[in-house]
C-alpha cells in the first residue's frame, strides 16, 4: 500500500522505498490527511477502482502521495511494519508487525501479528 511513511531524508526520491508526497493529485495515488492515522480518511486511487476509509480527521488539510500496489494472497493484503528503539549494545530492541486486510487500505481493525526478534 500503500506504504505511506512519514519519514523522508532529503527531498523526493532520496530513498527509493520512500514514496513522493505532493498537493496536486497524481495517478495511483492515496489521498491522506496530513494528521490521520491507522488507515483512517484514506482513498487510494487506483485504475478503474477508488478505495476509501472513513475516519474523523483531515482538518488540518490533504496530501497525494504516490501509491506503491498491494499484492493479494487469497484476498487478504499484508502489511509490513518494522521499527528499532535505541542505539547502545545491549540496550536496543526491534520488532515487526504484520497487518492484514480484505482491502488494500490496513485500518486499526486489521488483523495484526507481532514479532520479536532476540
Amino acid at each position: 500500500m500503500i506504504l505511506a511513511t512519514k519519514r523522508q531524508t532529503s527531498g523526493f526520491g532520496a530513498e527509493p522505498q520512500f514514496k513522493k508526497r505532493s498537493f496536486p493529485p497524481v495517478r495511483h495515488a492515496i489521498w491522506q490527511d496530513l494528521l490521520g492515522r491507522e488507515g483512517a480518511n484514506i482513498t487510494l486511487h487506483q485504475p478503474g477502482q477508488d478505495v476509501q476509509t472513513g475516519g474523523s480527521y483531515g482538518a488540518e488539510g490533504s496530501i497525494y502521495q504516490d501509491a506503491a500496489p498491494l499484492k493479494s494472497f487469497d484476498g487478504m493484503y499484508p502489511v509490513i511494519g518494522s521499527w528499532v528503539i535505541g542505539h547502545e549494545e545491549g540496550h536496543a530492541a526491534g520488532g515487526m508487525g504484520i497487518r492484514e486486510s480484505g482491502m488494500p487500505i490496513p485500518t486499526n481493525a486489521s488483523q495484526f501479528v507481532p514479532h520479536l526478534f532476540d
